[in-house]
């Protein structure tokens, strides 16, 4: 995996990010600027008034968008499990199977010596 890989993978999970989320902020911003033009016509300056409607909406939005916001991540996904970045290299011939190299990583070594226990304990380590 190369750095153009890398980079596309950042594009590709921003872009969707941005998808996933349009919907949702969308109709956010549109409540809130609807409750801003009512509230400054009406001369009222809570920011309780702006922020119930928008959080409400958005769940109402959420709820709605669910389906296709679900086919979405799900392509995606399998977008990326596909791609070439997460399939893993096959090993050489040379490197042995992966049994055999996770057998040759862990290799028996003999124990320490008495003599190299004793030197070790006098020399206060």
């Amino acid at each position: 995996m190369d750095t153009q890989d890398i980079i596309e993978l950042g594009r590709e999970a921003a872009l969707s990010g941005l998808i996933i989320a349009a919907p949702i902020l969308m109709a956010a911003l549109v409540v809130g600027i609807v409750a801003g033009i009512i509230q400054s016509m009406m001369q009222v300056q809570d920011q309780a008034l702006s922020f119930v409607p928008k959080l409400v909406i958005g769940g109402v939005v959420f709820i709605l968008c669910l389906p296709w916001l679900s086919e979405k991540l799900t392509d995606y996904s399998t977008s990326m499990l596909e791609s070439p970045a997460f399939i893993m290299p096959q090993p050489s011939p040379e490197q042995g199977s992966f049994e055999q190299r996770i057998r040759g990583g862990f290799q028996e070594t003999a124990p320490p010596s008495s003599d190299a226990l004793d030197h070790a304990v006098s020399a206060g380590r």
